[in-house]
């Protein structure tokens, strides 16, 4: 059932996680202003005043950025669709998406091609999503940005999984709302509160 519930949720690009209370969420990620806000500034700049990260660590990966996604899918029952002698291709739906229209920028500084199947498309337009949906998740997944900060919430208001924060971070050229996944709470008599985001 779970397989099933996250396909049905890629296929209208959503999120599926678990509450703090253990029932299931779908969800599509805040587009609104960030609650938090994350400053992580060089020791020569002068907005390191600001800084409130106790640890920092960035990974970057090339294993999900594509310039280009095209899915394509086959309507694989005929109730649909009459079959078309002349045309083999009468049942298939493809659909695109590219890095700077969906991204807003270039992925990769390189034509990077991904086509994949998916045969449960039944028009261009869920095709299209799905594509979308590819290029979106392969940008979020090619990159872990983990930060340590100071106390377990940010003016009254606790560090949460699946918020947004504004980044600031000049040491590894990271600039701009990014979601939160996870927390993790720690307190310690050396070091006090700490989450780790």
């Amino acid at each position: 059932p779970a397989d099933i519930m996250v396909d049905y949720a890629r296929r209208e690009q959503r999120l599926v996680n678990v509450t703090s209370y253990g029932s299931l969420a779908v969800f599509e990620p805040d587009n609104g202003p960030a609650q938090y806000k994350i400053v992580y500034h060089r020791s020569d700049e002068t907005g390191r005043k600001e800084n409130n990260v106790i640890q920092a660590h960035a990974t970057d990966s090339i294993d999900g950025l594509y310039t280009k996604t095209i899915c394509v899918g086959t309507v694989t029952f005929s109730g649909l669709y009459e079959l078309n002698a002349e045309n083999q291709n009468a049942t298939r739906r493809r659909g695109s998406a590219t890095d700077t229209a969906t991204l807003g920028r270039q992925a990769v500084p390189f034509y990077r091609l991904n086509t994949f199947a998916d045969a449960e498309q039944y028009n261009t337009k869920m095709a299209t999503r799905r594509a979308e949906w590819k290029m979106r998740r392969g940008a979020f997944d090619s990159e872990t940005l983990e930060y340590t900060v100071k106390g377990h919430s940010q003016n009254g208001i606790f560090w949460t999984p699946d918020t947004c924060v504004d980044l600031s971070n000049t040491v590894h050229g990271k600039v701009g709302k990014y979601y939160i996944s996870g927390t993790r709470y720690t307190r310690t008599l050396r070091d006090g509160s700490q989450t780790t985001l």
